[in-house]
């Protein structure tokens, strides 16, 4: 898939449409379940959401953690709520409060790991490569995809004009991750759940839509991010 995140031009961009459909897998792309051997973000408690492998050097890897410290746990809707239609440089400290991407090599999970508050698994279900003519808002958006031209489900002009510049500056959309669909895993009732912890939190983003970008800046790694 190394056409998705190596062009030339604003759009069209290519991008690759998949589904979530549950089931358990130890390597490669995976949302949910346990983290990965021997990565780990610098907060605790935290929620593992998925590994990338890099389209264009798959010896890479990307794993996303989202800070789940008692404050977050205990208000995550008003903590949603207050942070969208924003993007976030994920190393900043406002960044880094919410969220966390290690840059990795080849991993697989960590069946020992035992942390408080797990997602359910899945591996990634591929379509069909497609392409992101324009970046028209109103365009009904696209369900998860890697590449292409962020989506969102709540147009604001703050996040999509942030989007939009991030792109004209050389970054690359790495991720949209949508609310689960028809084709994805269903989300399981919670029960006996610590308190604080919402009932659609098998969903951490509620129903805004998550992306994720990145820039290469000296061999470094810079990751943007927002939800709308």
């Amino acid at each position: 898939m190394h056409e998705l995140l190596a062009h030339d031009s604003y759009a069209p961009r290519p991008y690759m449409p998949f589904t979530l459909p549950g089931g358990e897998i130890a390597w490669g792309c995976r949302f949910g379940g346990k983290p990965p051997e021997g990565v780990r973000p610098p907060f605790e408690p935290f929620v593992y959401l998925l590994t990338l492998q890099y389209s264009i050097d798959p010896h890479i890897e990307f794993s996303v953690f989202l800070n789940f410290s008692a404050a977050h746990r205990d208000d995550h809707f008003n903590i949603l709520s207050e942070n969208k239609y924003r993007m976030f440089d994920a190393a900043s400290p406002d960044g880094l409060d919410l969220l966390y991407v290690a840059v990795h090599g080849a991993s697989v999970r960590d069946e020992a790991a035992d942390p408080p508050y797990v997602l359910p698994s899945s591996r990634f279900e591929y379509g069909e490569l497609a392409a992101d003519e324009s970046d028209d808002m109103f365009e009904v958006y696209r369900h998860h995809k890697i590449g292409g031209l962020p989506k969102y489900h709540y147009f604001k002009p703050s996040i999509a004009d942030a989007g939009r510049a991030l792109l004209m500056s050389g970054c690359t959309h790495l991720l949209q991750l949508s609310p689960p669909g028809a084709n994805d895993f269903t989300v399981p009732p919670h029960e006996g759940e610590p308190p604080g912890w919402p009932a659609t939190m098998s969903w951490p983003f509620g129903d805004f839509v998550f992306h994720l970008f990145l820039r290469i800046v000296n061999d470094r790694y810079v990751f943007y991010f927002g939800w709308a």
